[in-house]
């Protein structure tokens, strides 16, 4: 498996390959198109079998046959299953990556806080997520590293900017992404829970009987797209 890099563009397939193996590592993906449906796929985390994986991939290749328009003579001499898989592989080898992988070794956008009163940290990370504007973060054992899932009691709330809470901003519960994709806490494999934030979101971390903790997604420097124009600084300190 090739490993990802942040010194080229990384395309999905790197982060496709490394998404199936983690979720289903007993599955063998027969071409792009299963390798591109076995990734996405949200459905029970007991799916072991190559069988049953083929079965339900022919199923949804055959509904794909329909949502393109593809004709019934394209279907029986073969066409339809390679446009398929054709379109599989331009998705696969195109910019981007999967959002919600673990850090790898070496990744350079990655940082680690401890969480007070707590044998835990919050580990954030951004690799290859630029094009979007997100960091990933997950919960770690402060003394290991080791990633755990939701360790402890807790509610994280994106919240107002301390700096500016007096802006109109909705406030909101964050979830994992396991979560969102409608996993209970119990089927989440070891380790493996991930949240999104876009750059900049404001988070409260809030846990009984102690007090909040308050942290802010990172925000990459860019420059921005803007017209020319002229600025005023009227040199008051923040």
């Amino acid at each position: 498996m090739a490993p990802r890099t942040t010194k080229h563009t990384p395309v999905f397939r790197t982060s496709y390959m490394e998404v199936s193996k983690l979720k289903y590592p007993n599955i063998q993906p027969r071409n792009d198109w299963d390798l591109a449906l076995l990734a996405s796929f949200t459905g029970s985390p007991s799916l072991t079998s190559n069988e049953k994986f083929y079965a339900y991939s022919d199923d949804e290749m055959r509904a794909q046959y329909h949502n393109l328009g593809l004709t019934d003579k394209e279907i029986k001499d073969g066409r339809a299953r390679a446009e398929v898989i054709k379109q599989a592989t331009e998705i696969l080898d195109s910019p981007g990556t999967a959002v919600g992988l673990k850090p790898r070794p070496g990744d350079d956008d990655v940082h680690i806080r401890a969480i007070p009163n707590s044998d835990y940290s919050i580990r954030m990370w951004g690799t290859n997520m630029e094009t979007n504007r997100e960091y990933c973060f997950d919960f770690v054992e402060t003394a290991t590293g080791k990633p755990v899932n939701s360790p402890f009691e807790y509610q994280l709330w994106a919240v107002p900017n301390k700096r500016t809470p007096w802006l109109p901003c909705p406030s909101a519960q964050l979830h994992s992404l396991a979560y969102n994709f409608g996993y209970e806490q119990k089927d989440i494999p070891p380790g493996v829970e991930v949240f999104v934030l876009l750059e900049g979101t404001p988070c409260v971390l809030k846990r009984p009987g102690m007090r909040p903790v308050y942290f802010e997604a990172p925000v990459r420097p860019r420059s921005l797209d803007l017209p020319d124009f002229d600025e005023l600084d009227f040199g008051i300190p923040s």
